[in-house]
């Protein structure tokens, strides 16, 4: 899951809980009134032809950043069935865009966030959809299913914030290096593309490496059925490193043998975990689940 808030720039020294773009399908009894008492507005995924509702959208967005509210939005416009981002949903940073050009807004504070998920709740789910499921629509009874879930362990989650991007300051450096006629509506759509592809580029360099997706490549790409328990710590520790020498970054996961057991724990089922007299052995057992970290 990738978020982006976006920070009006009167705002200087209190910042106030924002204002959360959801999808309509998650506007369902009581949930719904829980989340839109925390924060949420809902949304259609599409606008389609009805333009009142396009201008209504439009003119509430820029009138809670004119008066100086926050705004959640999640840039992919949904969740990622695959464990990559996905390509960028341009409609809520195009009018965001618009509201500062047309001088509505004198300046928004972009700030991408990254959440990485040690283990993901939904990820039998996912693997159904990518097989070509219809994706269930929400429910009282998914939702009842859903907290069952809170009962089981799901390992730890890592939140990076990057720092704040002036949105003014952005739109000036992209159009003036592709020497940009933001007065041309051609043009203004590519500036929002380019602001759009930046700011993943950004998520993605704040993102760290969870110890899940350490553990799940190197049992991935082991040639042999299984790999030794000793060999697979050696791997994890000497796959860190490489990912460290490259400018990547990695979630502090404390001892590697210690992690290794929690991630094989963790991952349940989908790792088999044969003991014999001499060694442990680890084998991938669901791959296409596993290939999600």
């Amino acid at each position: 899951p990738i978020k982006i808030l976006c920070i009006p720039q009167i705002l200087l020294c209190i910042i106030s809980l924002p204002f959360i773009a959801a999808g309509e399908n998650l506007n369902i009894p009581i949930l719904g009134k829980l989340l839109c008492s925390s924060g949420a507005f809902f949304i259609r995924r599409e606008f389609g032809s009805d333009r009142l509702y396009r201008v209504i959208f439009e003119e509430y967005i820029i009138s809670l950043l004119e008066q100086g509210y926050n705004l959640e939005f999640f840039i992919e416009g949904g969740r990622s069935r695959a464990g990559k981002l996905l390509v960028p949903k341009m409609g809520m940073l195009k009018i965001i865009v618009d509201s500062v050009l047309n001088d509505r807004v004198d300046d928004c504070l972009i700030v991408p966030i990254s959440i990485g998920y040690e283990k993901v709740i939904e990820s039998e789910t996912y693997i159904e959809e990518l097989l070509g499921k219809s994706k269930e629509a929400e429910s009282l009874y998914g939702l009842a299913r859903s907290i069952q879930l809170l009962g089981f362990k799901f390992g730890e989650i890592d939140i990076r914030i990057s720092e704040p991007l002036s949105l003014k300051s952005m739109i000036q450096e992209s159009s003036n290096i592709r020497n940009l006629d933001l007065s041309q509506n051609v043009d203004r759509r590519q500036l929002v593309s380019i602001l759009a592809y930046s700011i993943e580029y950004k998520i993605n360099d704040i993102s760290v490496a969870m110890p899940t997706a350490l553990v799940v490549t190197i049992l991935l790409t082991h040639p042999g059925r299984g790999i030794p328990k000793r060999e697979l710590i050696s791997k994890v520790i000497w796959l860190r490193s490489l990912i460290l020498e490259r400018g990547g970054t990695i979630t502090n996961f404390g001892n590697p043998e210690r992690m290794v057991e929690n991630v094989t724990h963790l991952l349940g089922k989908s790792i088999q975990k044969h003991t014999n007299d001499f060694e442990t052995v680890y084998k991938p057992i669901k791959r296409f689940q596993l290939s999600y970290y």
